[in-house]
């Protein structure tokens, strides 16, 4: 493929993973990673530094010590469900009319949809640049640290996508 292509445009990454300096956090084994933009230049530009050298390993350290917040944030939405039908329907037989929200839910689906599609412009161009040089298995069922999608923009950004499952709980109530 490498061939076909300018060397403008693409850079085969297999050769790229030992001169890398990305590499996880790991302190006993790091492992060195390509990201994206490395083996195509051209979207370098479109990445801030921050993303490139995103550490995923404090982000774990505080799921692992917040165990409890899905669970809690899970049943706080459960009761309020079982709640929230209690009271439109006591609204209703009142004769008020609907909760007049305004403009809120709008907003909201609108920030969610602006979330979802710039994480789909970090994790789809690596999930495919996985697939250029690494098997199936090893692109869908390897370790994220092993991968290449544990750190760096494309970790970042599956990082956020996973947490922001709580705040799609609020979109699911409104």
């Amino acid at each position: 493929m490498q061939s076909a292509l300018p060397a403008w445009l693409w850079r085969d990454p297999r050769p790229l993973y030992a001169s890398s300096r990305y590499k996880t956090a790991d302190p006993e084994s790091p492992v060195r990673f390509v990201q994206v933009f490395q083996s195509l230049p051209w979207l370098e530009p479109f990445y801030m530094e921050w993303e490139k050298n995103f550490d995923v390993s404090s982000s774990f350290q505080v799921i692992r010590d917040n165990q409890a917040l899905p669970i809690v944030a899970t049943i706080l939405y459960l009761s309020f469900l079982i709640e929230g039908k209690k009271y439109i329907e006591r609204r209703r037989r009142e004769g008020k009319g609907p909760i007049n929200l305004g403009l809120f839910p709008a907003f909201w689906n609108a920030f969610l949809a602006a979330f979802s599609v710039l994480g789909a412009t970090r994790v789809v161009p690596h999930f495919l640049f996985l697939f250029t040089h690494k098997d199936f298995k090893t692109t869908v069922c390897e370790a994220p640290d092993k991968a290449g999608y544990g750190d760096g923009a494309a970790g970042l950004w599956v990082m956020l996508f996973t947490v922001s499952k709580l705040f799609e709980l609020v979109d699911t109530v409104l």
